[in-house]
């Protein structure tokens, strides 16, 4: 047996899906703490976009028809494709006067008005087809399309299991190297809210997309991969 330091410091890599460990060993407190992190990535069957209208118009009220119109024809068309309507919240409204300052006193030229409306997709095959559609409908802006897991908190049980169970192992492995044995775990600390990015109300699972090379493509459409990570860090005591 070899003469320990006040501490000894490992850090290990292993691979789950891509698993992360980090261990400290501190011998005068009888304490072993381990961290471990734990990655899956899943092909998203999700998407979240926001569709919208801007137009101009010299009376207030036949521009806000115009643009009621279009959002209504949307969400209609939506509907008839099978999108509940809990999943299509508004999501801006815009009415902006346009004044001529050419003319002797400060007149109103014309009026911006603009809606916004957000979309939860279920079906990503769908995606091409309803805006090609909606574009039709005279929808004038796509953005911030993001993708999403419907069972993100099943998947995220499972990085935090495959974290925890890592933890463990690891852990054993190496303090029976420096023959010490492990005792009770005296503390646990979760950390996940980092990896976390929420979409605004209706879609509450959201998380980052890596858009690494993937083999499939739909319409175009670069699905990527979803990584949903957890990190856990265990505290134990030492045996005698």
């Amino acid at each position: 047996m070899f003469e320990m330091k006040k501490y000894v410091i490992l850090l290990f890599l292993m691979n789950f899906i891509n698993l992360q460990s980090q261990s400290y060993l501190y011998q005068n407190e009888r304490t072993y703490v381990i961290s471990a992190e734990a990655e899956i990535r899943m092909k998203p069957d999700q998407v979240y976009f926001y569709v919208g209208i801007e137009l101009r118009g010299t009376t207030l009220a036949e521009t806000k028809a115009r643009v009621s119109k279009v959002i209504n024809d949307v969400i209609a068309y939506s509907k008839s494709k099978g999108i509940e309507l809990k999943n299509i919240q508004t999501t801006h409204i815009s009415i902006i006067p346009n004044y001529d300052h050419r003319s002797e006193f400060t007149e109103i030229g014309n009026y911006s008005v603009s809606q916004n409306i957000g979309i939860l997709l279920e079906d990503v095959a769908l995606y091409d087809e309803l805006i090609t559609k909606m574009i039709d409908l005279g929808i004038n802006k796509v953005q911030d399309i993001r993708f999403s897991l419907s069972n993100y908190n099943e998947i995220k049980k499972k990085a935090r299991i495959k974290a925890v169970e890592a933890a463990k192992a690891k852990g054993k492995e190496i303090v029976e190297l420096v023959d010490q044995k492990l005792g009770k775990i005296l503390h646990i600390n979760v950390d996940e809210n980092y990896y976390l990015s929420q979409i605004p109300n209706i879609v509450s699972n959201y998380t980052s997309n890596s858009f690494q090379q993937n083999e499939e493509a739909i319409d175009g459409l670069a699905l990527g991969m979803i990584s949903v990570k957890s990190r856990v860090t265990l505290h134990f005591s030492l045996l005698e």
